[in-house]
């Protein structure tokens, strides 16, 4: 299994590294390289996914999944699922359950109302529209 993280260090990012490690996958990380090094035998790729062009690194790769972690702008997310959509098999947005419209009842599945949202939201508008807007931005990519 061929991995590519978007991050890789924060968040979920340095469990998902681990993991893959762990199951013997080859393994890439794409991130700005501020937050020390990725594991030993694990590929880093250094971009900004906010600068023009900061994708750059990314272009000829291929891979089996993409895992995105970005907790930022929407656009972001949508940019990277744009770019990568030749290059990978499946390209999953890990969100949190904020997404969900308040009041969110127990037992919650994914087929429960979402919050408002648009994938081309602007950053700034809250946890929950921004990762719903995510969501949406790297489905609409796909």
């Amino acid at each position: 299994m061929r991995l590519l993280v978007l991050g890789g260090t924060g968040f979920v990012g340095g469990a998902t590294v681990g993991e893959a490690v762990r199951r013997g996958w080859s393994v890439t990380v794409f991130n700005r390289g501020l937050h020390g090094s990725p594991p030993e035998g694990v590929r880093r790729l250094r971009g900004d996914r906010t600068a023009p062009g900061g994708l750059a690194a990314l272009a000829g790769g291929e891979w089996d999944l993409v895992v995105d972690t970005w907790d930022g702008a929407p656009r972001a997310v949508r940019d990277a699922a744009r770019a990568l959509a030749g290059s990978a098999g499946w390209y999953g947005y890990v969100s949190s359950g904020s997404v969900y419209a308040p009041p969110v009842p127990l037992g919650v599945t994914e087929d429960a109302a979402t919050v408002a949202a648009a994938p081309d939201a602007d950053d700034g508008v809250g946890l929950a529209p921004e990762r719903e807007a995510a969501l949406l931005a790297a489905a609409a990519a796909g």
